[in-house]
């Protein structure tokens, strides 16, 4: 089962490394192909939009052919769309490979859950959700330096090159060592009714659907994070792009920590506790971000602070909301991971695009928006999951 985990754990990886290995390039490839914020911004949100909608496919998929074979597919396909990166001349060519970069990576975002899923359940999920999130924030942290080493002395391009290299790597380690995880008692058929029936089951429960919308309220504060960082610290506050990725390194400690504390956290309090604290956490950095921009005092110091203070709840929240949506289903697992993992993609998509449109600075769009998600979360989880894990407790 470790070999398992720790594949998964490497497949993990691949669906945020392509969004941030190339963050701290936005500013100089909006320059080499002419365009302007907003446009260059969609390399970001065209991603996920297409991650999200592969889901859809792969999750349904791996139920009926097994997770070994879906991973490989997606994986080779989003290989090759990354490494004909280096032949894009445009915006539109560009956006046009990064969507379909996104469309073979969302079968790391979808069936990485899933195999946690199929090899643990209930607090076990959510404690090695909490550890495969430490895993992968290694991504916000390390993959902006890399990119940007890697377009001081090669040029941007070369940055999915190298992206495109490495999941060719894990689709060979997956073809190699990955044993498939789907019982053969919870393999789906390609039946259309069932297949409806599956959709329906899990579209249908009330719990299901609040812990996909707080989801992805939360991916939301990361994906804004990740479209509008480049810009505020490059151009709003004038720094470099080698400091702006050792200022996401730092951002980045605080995500780790929130990962570290995280298991002891349900262990001691249980999930709705540490749930709960995550929302407190946040709220505490949108008023302190909102009462800096009120004020006029956006510095370094203050955004990395608040910023910091955000992604201390990331991982309290995520991990609890992870582990019981998908704790709900024992026989459409991949379905149910797919429409989880899906739906947090396309409304973050949706919220991340509309916030984007609004005409003001990226410093002041960000602070408020994380006070909004932290209020608009945090009522949702109180007045309905909350209740579903206090009568489990009842129950045990």
């Amino acid at each position: 089962m470790i070999l398992q985990i720790t594949l998964a754990l490497l497949l993990a990886i691949i669906g945020p490394l392509g969004v941030d290995i190339h963050l701290s390039s936005l500013p100089k490839m909006m320059a080499d192909l002419h365009t302007h914020q907003d446009s260059i911004e969609q390399s970001v949100t065209l991603y996920l939009l297409a991650s999200g909608i592969s889901m859809l496919i792969y999750g349904p998929i791996a139920d009926v052919v097994g997770r070994k074979k879906t991973i490989i597919t997606g994986l080779v396909f989003a290989s090759i769309c990354n490494l004909l990166v280096i032949t894009s001349s445009n915006l539109e060519t560009f956006l046009c490979l990064r969507f379909l970069q996104g469309f073979g990576g969302g079968v790391s975002w979808c069936l990485a859950r899933v195999i946690f899923a199929d090899l643990l359940k209930d607090e076990k999920l959510a404690i090695w959700g909490s550890y495969c999130a430490l895993t992968t924030n290694l991504s916000p942290m390390v993959a902006p330096m890399i990119g940007a080493y890697i377009q001081y002395f090669y040029g941007w391009r070369v940055t999915f090159v190298f992206l495109g290299t490495f999941i060719a790597l894990v689709a060979i380690l997956f073809s190699i060592l990955f044993k498939e995880t789907l019982a053969p008692e919870n393999r789906q058929s390609l039946n259309i009714k069932e297949q409806f029936n599956g959709f329906k089951t899990i579209l249908t429960n009330t719990i299901f659907l609040c812990t996909v919308i707080i989801g992805a309220l939360i991916q939301s504060c990361v994906i804004l994070y990740v479209t509008l960082s480049p810009f505020i610290f490059q151009i709003e506050l004038n720094v470099s792009a080698l400091y702006y990725v050792h200022l996401t390194f730092m951002i980045g400690l605080f995500s780790v920590m929130s990962k570290i504390i995280t298991p002891s956290l349900i262990k001691r309090l249980e999930m709705g506790k540490t749930c709960l604290l995550g929302f407190v956490i946040l709220s505490i950095s949108g008023m302190f971000l909102c009462s800096t921009v009120i004020i006029n005092k956006v510095s370094v110091t203050t955004m990395t602070t608040g910023i910091g203070i955000a992604y201390l709840s990331g991982s309290m929240i995520l991990s609890t909301i992870m582990a019981i949506a998908l704790s709900l289903f024992s026989k459409n697992k991949g379905k149910a991971t797919a429409l989880y993992s899906a739906s947090q993609l396309i409304i973050s998509f949706c919220i991340t695009s509309a916030i984007s449109s609004i005409p003001i600075k990226s410093s002041t769009a960000l602070a408020f928006s994380y006070l909004v998600i932290a209020y608009i979360g945090s009522i949702i989880f109180i007045s309905t999951v909350n209740k579903k894990l206090r009568r489990q407790l009842k129950r045990t």
